[in-house]
């Protein structure tokens, strides 16, 4: 009981001091059009995904300019200092990643620097009242900002963003379509014109904007997945699987990949690589692989032990009702949730992907992997960052087993839920 209990404590004392390790940082230069650095420079960073989270900083005297402490996510860059023109970029930010931009701003006409300042202010506005969820009122305020300056693309695409809120479809779509007119380069503007045309039905439309999408970002999943629906419903079947194939190469517990790569198989008269992805659907889709009778037990004991506090543990084993347990379990995913606007839940994927890995190369015996010490660190530490394979027994008893260095992890994963900063 006592070394469980120093286990327990140094693996919590591992996560939250692992924890920086994860966040990202965006740095550069801002600069006039001869190449002089600009100081001052009023620099606000937002999610793409959660408006009311935004990063506010100026440049130094060198017109350089550092911020740390970034979620992986897409974020909008925005760029402003009296006499010139705003600048708006789009950026990607990875895991523990260091992005470098630098920007030249143009210099501006007095009556135009005006309007300009204050469409600013009213798409600022905006994000708040977006993040707040009044979504009408932040359409309608994107709208008076779009009024005095249209040539912003990030003005027309959080309109689109709270059209799409409120189900309007096709105002939704002119928003977006006009963002990308102006910045036709952006993986989000692409990605959001696809969404909507694909989900209309009309995938010989929507099937060029993610081509286009993918094109940017080869590493997003869910480009390579909403192309490959869009190329089976197209007759594509074997542009199809190289679609689905690429998600799963991806992020590979990308369950509903696995489903009609298994099918296109089929069609192929390819018994074994059907069975195989098949199986693997209902191995990585929580709903199917457990049964109604036991599905909570399991995920009580094999799925989220490690991350259950006290309270929640008796709180989930005094619930009777079926739907009193599922609504428990929604709950507990949202309190984790780093974006709680947006319909993906990084911190539950991630949380999956490790628990998979660690059922995988840590089953020992009767043991699963979440049961062995190794598998504990590694579901909270994440992927070591040194590996080293072991042919014999480890230290600890494991069995054939992988030992790794001084605790030096890629990323990590929190215990109990974080907060969320605007």
């Amino acid at each position: 009981m006592k070394k469980s209990t120093v286990l327990s404590f140094l693996l919590l004392f591992l996560a939250w001091n692992l924890w920086p390790s994860v966040q990202g940082k965006i740095q550069g230069t801002v600069t006039d059009s001869e190449g002089n650095p600009l100081s001052d420079v009023a620099i606000t960073i937002t999610s793409l995904k959660m408006a009311s989270k935004t990063l506010s900083l100026k440049t130094d005297k060198e017109g350089k300019y550092v911020q740390i402490g970034f979620w992986p996510d897409r974020y909008q860059a925005r760029f402003k200092k009296s006499g010139f023109l705003p600048v708006v970029r789009e950026v990607k930010v990875g895991i523990a990643e260091t992005i470098k931009l630098d920007v030249i701003m143009e210099k501006a006409q007095e009556a135009l620097e005006r309007s300009l300042s204050k469409a600013d202010s009213l798409f600022m506005k905006g994000n708040k009242l977006y993040g707040n969820g009044e979504y009408e009122e932040a359409a309608q305020t994107f709208s008076e900002a779009i009024e005095l300056n249209s040539t912003q693309w990030g003005y027309h695409f959080n309109l689109g963003l709270a059209y799409k809120k409120m189900d309007k479809n096709e105002e939704a779509l002119e928003a977006f379509r006009k963002a990308l007119e102006l910045n036709p380069e952006s993986f989000s503007c692409n990605k959001e014109v696809g969404e909507i045309l694909g989900k209309s039905g009309k995938f010989d439309e929507a099937l060029k904007y993610f081509q286009k999408a993918t094109g940017i970002d080869p590493t997003e999943p869910d480009a390579f997945y909403n192309l490959g629906v869009c190329q089976m419903n197209l007759g594509q079947s074997e542009e199809a699987l190289k679609a689905f194939l690429k998600t799963i190469e991806i992020k590979e517990d990308y369950a509903d990949a696995y489903y009609p790569a298994g099918t296109i198989f089929i069609g192929q008269n390819n018994t074994a690589e059907a069975v195989k992805y098949l199986e693997k659907f209902l191995l990585v889709t929580p709903c199917l692989s457990a049964t109604k009778k036991d599905k909570y037990e399991k995920w009580l004991k094999d799925e989220v032990d490690l991350l259950i506090t006290k309270a929640e543990r008796e709180e989930f084993q005094n619930l009777k009702k079926e739907k009193d347990k599922e609504a428990f379990v929604k709950l507990f995913w949202a309190k984790r949730d780093p974006t709680p606007l947006t319909e993906k839940n990084e911190f539950k994927d991630e949380y999956y992907i490790r628990l998979n890995s660690v059922n995988k190369s840590f089953l020992y015996g009767y043991k699963t992997g979440i049961d062995t010490d190794m598998g504990k660190v590694y579901l909270l530490c994440g992927k070591p960052k040194v590996f080293h394979p072991s042919t014999g027994p480890s230290e600890a008893g494991q069995g054939p087993g992988l030992t790794t260095g001084p605790c030096r992890y890629s990323t990590l994963i929190q215990k109990r839920p974080s907060s969320i900063q605007a």
